[in-house]
């Protein structure tokens, strides 16, 4: 909430999704007057984050928003990453963050781009990549990103959901959602100089029930 606090776009309110089994974690919110609603979490983790997802979708829609700026709980943007993402003009323009980092498992850029040799297939970029491409005009399109940090128009919103497959256990609503995107050639960019500070923990830890 401190960071979030710091965020300085002069017209945007805020709202925390709380998607967690039990209550306690609501409770302490509303407790401490952060605005905050709860929604279901299903039976996994994939279905809470869709529901989390969805729920922001349908209060822009009908609330009249222009954009969603999606920022997950763990993700810390700088003060001013709406004027960064918005001075794109692009249908959606995420910031970048790496993850991985837990263990021996070392840290990517969450940013997946279509296989030269395959272009129905995806492959995340290398951290070499990302440095290539840093100073290089800011912003740049992809397949998909984490939506950690994610302003999307809600144009696109209209006619796309957030949605998971549950034969899969490794992939969430934004692997679906971007392939939606993708296959409407709806164009997805990312800003490889906004660079958001990531405290992700260890998925293979995380309740999935």
């Amino acid at each position: 909430m401190d960071n979030i606090n710091k965020i300085n776009y002069p017209n945007y309110d805020f709202l925390m999704i709380d998607n967690s089994q039990r209550g306690n974690y609501y409770y302490k919110l509303q407790s401490e007057g952060v605005p905050v609603v709860r929604v279901p979490r299903g039976a996994n983790s994939r279905e809470a984050l869709a529901a989390a997802q969805n729920y922001a979708r349908k209060k822009a829609l009908t609330e009249g928003y222009d954009y969603v700026l999606s920022v997950e709980s763990d993700i810390f943007p700088p003060p001013d990453v709406i004027q960064r993402l918005m001075s794109h003009w692009k249908p959606v323009a995420g910031a970048l963050y790496y993850i991985g980092g837990i263990g021996n498992t070392p840290k990517h850029p969450c940013v997946f781009v279509t296989r030269k040799e395959n272009p129905s297939a995806t492959r995340l970029i290398t951290v070499e990549e990302h440095r290539e491409m840093q100073g290089v005009g800011g912003i740049h399109r992809v397949h998909g990103m984490g939506v950690g940090c994610t302003l999307i128009d809600v144009n696109v919103l209209k006619n796309n959901v957030f949605w998971c497959d549950n034969r899969f256990t490794n992939k969430h609503s934004d692997v679906y959602f971007y392939m939606d995107l993708w296959n409407k050639k709806i164009p997805v960019y990312v800003d490889y100089d906004t660079v958001v500070r990531h405290d992700n923990s260890d998925w293979n830890k995380v309740n999935d029930r």
